[in-house]
């Protein structure tokens, strides 16, 4: 029960900051948010990602670089990753969520995922209040508490790096890119004190994107 939650947390966090992200698109370009994204507890059912295992890929130990032509993008991850799509409803349509998981380590659990905006939409709207949008809607979603944060640049493109408690006495990293109209998010989560602290630096800092 521990792993399977571990591994729907990401997941669970994930949706929350796409839906997120939208909504601050959508009040930056002068629409309203008819349905603020609600206060979701690991108690309700939580879909699992299509085709894949609930747990994702099992981790060797061993660092691999993971690439995704697709999404134009390359991460270190301790494995090599189960690839899954979901989708959330939100105020500018339905988002795609491409997500690349792994469970490591004593349970921990490892997500790369990445979703596109309407650009138009995105052109429209301040990049920082959709970065912090998006982190505060992840945390607020798993009634988690916001320890640090810090602004950062991946390849010439914003983001923000934070870490936060969550439910079930656990810990969570993310790291959130906003690359023109596709938003990046890595995130780690584990039992505290269970992983290095130099793992999840190692995970966050691999992180490069590809300009289209």
């Amino acid at each position: 029960m521990r792993r399977r939650i571990l591994i729907l947390i990401p997941l669970l966090l994930a949706l929350l900051a796409c839906k997120k992200f939208a909504q601050e698109i959508e009040k930056a370009s002068g629409g309203s948010d008819p349905s603020p994204a609600p206060v979701v507890t690991t108690t309700q059912p939580i879909p699992t990602p299509t085709g894949a295992s609930p747990l994702g890929a099992a981790a060797t130990g061993k660092w691999k670089l993971f690439t995704s032509t697709e999404g134009r993008f390359s991460v270190q991850l301790p494995g090599t990753p189960t690839a899954s799509n979901d989708s959330t409803p939100t105020a500018v349509g339905k988002i795609e969520l491409h997500l690349f998981t792994v469970t490591g380590d004593k349970g921990s659990a490892w997500i790369a995922n990445y979703s596109d905006y309407p650009a138009a939409l995105t052109k429209l709207s301040n990049p920082n209040k959709i970065l912090d949008g998006a982190m505060n809607g992840a945390v607020k979603g798993v009634s988690g508490t916001l320890k640090s944060k810090k602004t950062i640049t991946v390849n010439g493109f914003p983001g923000r790096e934070f870490e936060a408690s969550a439910q079930q006495g656990l810990s969570f990293s993310g790291r959130i890119v906003l690359a023109e109209n596709r938003m990046y998010q890595l995130t780690a989560v584990s039992v505290p004190g269970t992983i290095p602290k130099s793992d999840v630096v190692k995970f966050f800092n691999s992180l490069t994107i590809t300009k289209p």
